[in-house]
């Protein structure tokens, strides 16, 4: 039954080989662990591009649910935000930030974000300088 044995989780997963495919096909027939598998969903399609026969075994045969995050909402950033700043932004600051870390590395640009406006003085976060050390991110990362 669901929830009654342990739970692998396995980050990183569209870095798997052939081989780990196998290997993870194993274990899910041979235990009653319940196997969760996070992976960037273009460099999955690659692997199971490269591996179609070990993916199709898995995904088709074996998998129970697929769940696909989407990029942080504009709640999701005001959130995050006064978690690791202690500063709320306005909901539409919050939504310029999230369509912007969408193209720039979703919760990773937001977490450099959080890191520069850690770098402020308590006073000066709020909304413009969330702007201002978002366009820092973009060219860090551009």
């Amino acid at each position: 039954p669901a929830g009654s044995g342990p739970v692998v989780l396995i980050d990183e997963g569209h870095h798997m080989t052939s081989q780990v495919l196998n290997a993870v096909k194993t274990l899910i027939n041979q235990t009653r662990a319940l196997f969760v598998i996070a992976a960037q969903e273009t460099i999955w399609r690659k692997l199971q591009a490269s591996s179609w026969q070990e993916a199709k075994q898995l995904v088709l045969n074996r998998m129970r649910e697929r769940v696909r995050l989407g990029a942080p909402t504009g709640d999701d950033v005001a959130s995050y935000l006064q978690r690791r700043t202690g500063v709320w932004i306005s909901e539409a600051v919050g939504r310029k930030i999230a369509a912007e870390a969408g193209k720039w590395g979703d919760f990773a640009a937001l977490r450099r974000l959080a890191e520069l406006m850690l770098e402020l003085p308590t006073d000066d976060r709020g909304d413009q300088s969330a702007l201002e050390c978002l366009a820092s991110v973009k060219d860090m990362l551009a």
